[in-house]
């Protein structure tokens, strides 16, 4: 099997069958190697990975942060934060990606869309995510704020 051959498996391996018998049922072009292997137990049955969306609460800022010095930034204003507003919680997780991190904070008060989106951003979260909740809010009247959790699950 060349290296092209061993690529086609793969992405046959990870979904690209429908796509694959959708093609070839309009298109009689399929090379050989391509071309479907009538026992599907030959392929492997892929992880499951969805995403769940997470909206923050009333009162709650949600922070992506993408690069270790986003959170270390975020660590020195974390203590600025907690000597002026007073009670407020901090709470870090890891990211499904490496070196990504997602940090929820508690208010002691609720916040409108544009508070939510303004604090995110001097907080140090991705700024292009800031942009486009700005965005949304000058556009829509709110910014639908809200995180994307990357959950896997294997099939049985």
């Amino acid at each position: 099997m060349n290296l092209e051959e061993e690529e086609m498996e793969r992405l046959m391996a990870y979904g690209g069958r429908k796509i694959l018998e959708l093609a070839s049922s309009r298109l009689n072009c399929i090379p050989k190697y391509m071309q479907l292997k009538e026992d599907e137990s030959e392929y492997p049955t892929p992880p499951v990975i969805t995403h769940t969306v997470s909206y923050p609460k009333p009162n709650e800022l949600q922070l992506d942060m993408d690069t270790e010095e986003q959170l270390a930034e975020f660590k020195k204003l974390q203590k600025v934060a907690a000597s002026l507003i007073k009670p407020i919680t901090f709470e870090t997780t890891p990211s499904a990606t490496p070196g990504h991190y997602h940090v929820s904070v508690l208010m002691p008060y609720d916040l409108t869309d544009l508070e939510r989106c303004f604090l995110q951003c001097l907080f140090r979260s991705d700024a292009k995510r800031e942009l486009f909740n700005y965005f949304r809010f000058k556009e829509n009247g709110e910014s639908d704020s809200c995180l994307f959790v990357k959950i896997q699950n294997e099939l049985a």
